[in-house]
């Protein structure tokens, strides 16, 4: 007989972080090339934050900030809130890159399911 364990879904707080920076440029309707200027960077460079293939220094949170033009605290209250609905759902949320397992077929960028956890 054989057993078979699903595998579970781990995501990265960098990713987390990333898809509600994307999500709120979205609806601020600000696009990408604008926000990269605004911060110093590249648009491949602010797509690697946006995906969470780079995590987010505390000084770009501080330009997002203004960018955006929320409290730094708002913007960490919403990623906070993410994190909650997603482990809720019973995701695993990852503080470390080096935990995050590297499946395209499970990156969150690469799907639709975030939108039921970014408001």
């Amino acid at each position: 007989m054989e057993i078979y364990m699903q595998k579970k879904l781990t995501v990265s707080i960098s990713s987390v972080t990333g898809q509600v920076l994307s999500e709120i440029r979205r609806l601020k309707k600000i696009n990408q090339i604008t926000v990269a200027d605004k911060l110093g960077i590249s648009v491949s460079g602010l797509s690697k934050i946006e995906t969470g293939a780079t995590s987010l220094s505390l000084e770009q949170l501080f330009l997002f900030s203004e960018i955006y033009e929320l409290s730094e605290e708002e913007i960490i209250k919403k990623i906070k809130e993410t994190i909650f609905k997603i482990e809720k759902a019973g995701i695993t949320v990852s503080n470390s890159k080096l935990d995050k397992k590297k499946d395209e077929s499970h990156h969150p960028s690469k799907s639709i399911w975030w939108v039921n956890f970014i408001e």
